[in-house]
């Protein structure tokens, strides 16, 4: 069976916010677990890097959406591939740890990006 554009949208979208928590977990491990900055600094400049790339590397699996669902969707992903790359710039642990949380952010709530798949494709089926 055929995805439609919005089920091949929210696929993309939610393996790319799965790479971004397994990077931050296996940084926080590497950090907790084996004091090991070198790795955490590595595993968050990857998951900086990610981010970066994410409307890059989903730009065809946004086509077919409604154009407003698009343009929301391109223009968030754009924003949030600013800041990750202002994050490499200055290559800031604390900053690149922070990609995606916001000041209040509470552990276990969904990330940036996570609530915007949530507002734009729908929660999970």
């Amino acid at each position: 069976m055929t995805q439609t554009p919005r089920e091949q949208a929210k696929e993309a979208l939610s393996a790319k916010a799965r790479i971004i928590r397994d990077l931050e977990a296996e940084a926080k491990r590497k950090l907790r677990q084996e004091q090991d900055q070198d790795a955490y600094n590595r595993l968050l400049r990857d998951k900086a890097r990610t981010i970066h790339s994410l409307l890059y590397e989903v730009q065809d699996d946004l086509e077919g959406l409604p154009e407003e669902v698009q343009d929301e969707l391109e223009s968030a992903l754009e924003n949030m591939g600013i800041r990750a790359s202002q994050a490499l710039e200055v290559d800031s642990p604390f900053f690149m740890s922070m990609l995606l949380y916001p000041d209040d952010y509470t552990e276990g709530e969904e990330n940036e990006l996570e609530q915007l798949i949530a507002r734009t494709l729908g929660r999970k089926s």
